[in-house]
């Protein structure tokens, strides 16, 4: 069997996201498997990635994901690479901030303190936001003492009518 080259594999990829709106599922799986495989690619192939998640938004969203399910498995470095890209589209910062609010907890407490940072300073998204608390209200009662205040006040600060839901947390 005939081994397939690089460039051949790329010219597959991009046939399938160029029918990426006859293909909404299938893109984003696509976005999705690679996002789980990101620690396996080289770092241009991973630079590519985030390129393709501004064009397609079913790509971005399957991709912001998985990347946001394996968030804590990276390094401090990659972590805080990603968090730059931040804004990028809004389809990748929904699902993206939804993960890592899920799994909140368990990273590290430097990362924490700067994610903290970025949404109390609003150098986030609205979506991101949002969707952050939403997926950070899943791992509340798991987070410290003090997490759980700094978290109060800065929801309590960003979004004012979930008073009464941060009261019963």
């Amino acid at each position: 069997m005939k081994r397939k080259r690089p460039d051949d594999r790329n010219q597959i990829f991009e046939r399938m996201l160029c029918n990426h709106k006859e293909n909404i599922l299938l893109t984003k799986s696509l976005g999705e498997g690679l996002g789980y495989h990101f620690l396996s690619l080289k770092t241009v192939q991973q630079e590519e990635l985030f390129q393709k998640v501004k064009n397609y938004k079913d790509f971005a969203e399957g991709f912001g994901n998985s990347i946001g399910q394996i968030y804590d498995r990276f390094d401090s470095i990659l972590q805080l690479q990603i968090l730059k890209f931040i804004g990028g589209t809004k389809e990748f910062d929904r699902r993206f901030a939804y993960q890592i609010g899920n799994r909140f907890p368990s990273l590290n407490h430097y990362i924490r303190k700067e994610i903290l940072q970025k949404i109390s300073k609003t150098e986030t998204t609205d979506e991101f936001t949002d969707y952050f608390i939403t997926g950070v209200m899943n791992s509340f009662k798991y987070l410290e003492i003090d997490s759980q205040n700094e978290l109060r006040s800065i929801i309590l600060q960003k979004k004012p009518q979930l008073v009464k839901k941060i009261q019963e947390l």
